[in-house]
């Protein structure tokens, strides 16, 4: 009876095993026959890529939000400088409308007389000036507003001679293209003058520092202080022969002739032989006499009884006008 008994369970255990084979067999069979979507089919394949794929459009949109966002700023940066720029535009216009003396605007198309008259209006204005704040509106800007302004009538009274006559007034070229000269009587120790005027966006501006011959301390006061920090000056320079005192020595120092433009103070600046200074200063007055120019000059710490000998520091301009 036992051995009945564990036959019958090991033929139930054969029978559900073929059961289950069974219906495993017709599940394939169903999936091929009816064709199920393939997604249903892969979906655990497919899990891994899909996630991939949000985790990309995740970073795309936190991408694409980032350039929206700094474009954003940049826009508002821009605007802002935008801005700005017209506020500085119309203070700068406000102020030029509160020059008391301004001179005639430049035209598109004006022929070579209309624009004669404007230099010539641009002298008369400038010579019609009373205060020192008036200068600003009919001068060019100096490189430092008003401190050279400030700081030349700190020294020296205010004083524009009175204007006698123009005598004439012709444009120049080369390194001074876009100047006038004008040729002019005033009444003054020097009565012969000449002045000269940039045309610019607002019109023929005079160039005050050339016309005061500014310097950075009066040519007198500097000739008797024996100043040795280097100082500029508009001067006129020619080449000289002076080997004396703390200059003897020819080989070593070329000599220059250095003159105020009308003070009787002369004095001879020296610069070393065989410098690159040197050079541009012997270039520059080889050919010419008593040549205007910006020179910066210091006396020698130890002059040896050269009260007149100066160090020719630095050539700073090869004329009175600085572009």
């Amino acid at each position: 009876d036992e051995v009945d008994e564990v036959d019958e369970v090991d033929e139930v255990d054969e029978v559900d095993e073929v059961d289950e084979v069974d219906e495993i067999r017709n599940l394939n069979n169903f999936v091929h026959n009816e064709k199920l979507p393939i997604g249903l089919v892969l979906e655990p394949i497919h899990v891994d890529k899909r996630a991939k794929y949000l985790l990309i459009a995740k970073l795309g949109s936190l991408l694409l939000f980032l350039i929206m966002m700094l474009f954003l700023m940049i826009s508002k940066c821009s605007s802002r400088g935008l801005k700005s720029s017209e506020e500085k535009g119309e203070n700068s216009g406000s102020k030029i409308n509160d020059y008391k003396i301004i001179p005639l605007p430049r035209k598109e198309e004006e022929s070579l007389s209309q624009k004669m008259d404007r230099v010539i209006d641009s002298v008369n204005k400038f010579f019609s000036v009373v205060n020192v704040s008036d200068l600003s509106g009919i001068i060019r800007a100096p490189v430092s507003g008003t401190e050279l302004i400030d700081n030349f009538y700190s020294r020296n009274n205010f004083k524009i001679p009175k204007l006698e006559s123009i005598d004439s007034v012709q444009s120049l070229d080369g390194d001074l293209s876009g100047f006038w000269i004008a040729m002019i009587t005033v009444d003054d120790v020097f009565k012969a003058r000449t002045v000269l005027l940039e045309d610019t966006k607002r019109g023929f501006l005079l160039d005050w520092e050339e016309f005061v011959r500014y310097g950075q301390m009066n040519w007198d006061d500097f000739v008797k202080s024996g100043e040795i920090k280097p100082l500029y000056f508009r001067v006129r320079a020619t080449l000289d022969s002076n080997p004396e005192f703390a200059f003897t020595d020819r080989s070593k120092w070329v000599c220059v002739r250095i003159s105020d433009w009308k003070s009787e103070e002369e004095l001879f600046g020296y610069v070393e032989r065989g410098t690159e200074l040197e050079s541009k200063i012997s270039k520059l007055l080889e050919e010419e006499w008593e040549k205007e120019c910006i020179l910066k000059l210091s006396f020698p710490k130890e002059r040896k009884g050269g009260i007149n000998q100066v160090h020719i520091v630095d050539l700073l301009n090869n004329n009175w006008i600085i572009k």
